[in-house]
């Protein structure tokens, strides 16, 4: 009779031990942490390799046909080109930026890690009590969030292409008359367009010349779009949900996300042509513009 009570209770024992770890497990996986990294980082890092890629492949292009292309950049700064001063470093402007940007997305979600991890232990901050309110609080600022660091990053990628877009305007141009008058075999096609159509700067170029024939319409890409949708259903359920258990919560924020319609596909490429085209205002410049150009191109020295 003892050795079947002492097994029963060590049954027990195990059965307890085995449904308290499966909690913790389920604690650990639903939370904050869990839906940043398995839904939030994916994306917000893919995109910001995007930008950084594309910007430094685009100014390492404009530099080798500054070297390259015979008073490339004499030519065209000279001519038509936007009364702005240019900064002296685009890359570091973006590299500056999109640190800010990472910075501002992990804090984002280490504010409701902490929230919340003082609303399950309120003496953790005796003095300064956390209540639902807080984390929803918390919850909600994740658009926002987002939607200001499309914002910022956009207006840093925007300065870093500016003098790229404003030396590249004459080539478009120039490339739309040489396509309209001798087709696309013209010579001059392969120096105009960066040496190679195969590179990103060499592309870009291309379709901004269909973009000034009608032949492709700008898109509308945003930055963090599709974070600032997931966190509209991060925030929806918190607000059908927060009285619930937490973990609850996040396991339902979990099962949405995951059923989610993924994000839509943009290139560095199709951002490139979106922000360069709308600085170039291809639409309203007619060949009055390439004729000055033209006109006073310095011919290179024999």
């Amino acid at each position: 009779m003892f050795k079947m009570k002492y097994l029963f209770l060590l049954f027990c024992i195990c059965l307890s031990s085995f449904v308290s770890g499966n909690q913790e497990e389920e604690c650990e996986r639903y939370c904050p942490e869990d839906i940043k990294v398995s839904f939030f980082d994916p994306i917000f890092m893919e995109e910001i390799q995007i930008v950084e890629e594309t910007v430094k492949e685009i100014l390492t292009g404009i530099n080798k046909m500054k070297e390259t292309v015979p008073n490339f950049e004499e030519n065209l700064k000279s001519i038509g080109k936007h009364e702005v001063e240019y900064i002296d470093d685009p890359l570091d402007r973006i590299q500056e930026e999109i640190d800010l940007t990472k910075r501002s997305h992990l804090k984002s979600w280490n504010v409701i890690s902490d929230v919340l991890q003082d609303v399950q232990d309120p003496s953790r901050s005796p003095k300064a009590p956390k209540t639902l309110s807080d984390l929803r609080t918390a919850v909600d600022a994740l658009e926002q969030n987002y939607k200001t660091n499309e914002e910022h990053l956009t207006e840093a990628i925007e300065e870093a292409l500016a003098e790229a877009a404003d030396l590249l305007k004459p080539v478009v141009l120039l490339m739309d008359m040489l396509i309209k008058t001798a087709g696309e075999n013209h010579p001059m096609m392969d120096k105009l367009s960066g040496g190679n159509i195969e590179n990103v700067l060499g592309r870009t170029i291309m379709r901004l010349t269909k973009v000034k024939k009608g032949e492709e319409k700008v898109g509308e890409i945003k930055l963090f779009e599709h974070l600032q949708k997931m966190s509209k259903v991060v925030s929806a359920v918190f607000k059908s949900g927060a009285r619930k258990d937490l973990t609850t919560v996040w396991k339902g924020v979990n099962v949405l996300l995951s059923a989610a319609t993924p994000r839509e596909m943009w290139s560095g490429e199709d951002l490139a042509v979106q922000l360069m085209a709308a600085r170039m205002d291809l639409e309203n410049t007619g060949q009055d513009y390439l004729a000055k150009i033209v006109k006073g191109m310095k011919k290179p020295e024999a």
